[in-house]
């Protein structure tokens, strides 16, 4: 059992890294895309000729 204070890390390949960040990335996002949702009652239509 290691102590509160020792050291420890974990050697992962590369391409596992990247996977593990593009899936913290999705996650991200998709927590970006469910507040978002959340505020959709206070949206206001509008189309692009009213840009």
């Amino acid at each position: 059992m290691s102590k509160i204070d020792e050291k420890t890390f974990i050697i992962i390949h590369a391409e596992k890294y990247e996977r593990l960040m593009e899936r913290l990335d999705d996650y991200e996002l998709g927590e970006i895309v469910k507040e978002r949702q959340a505020e959709k009652a206070q949206a206001i239509e509008v189309t692009l000729d009213d840009l």
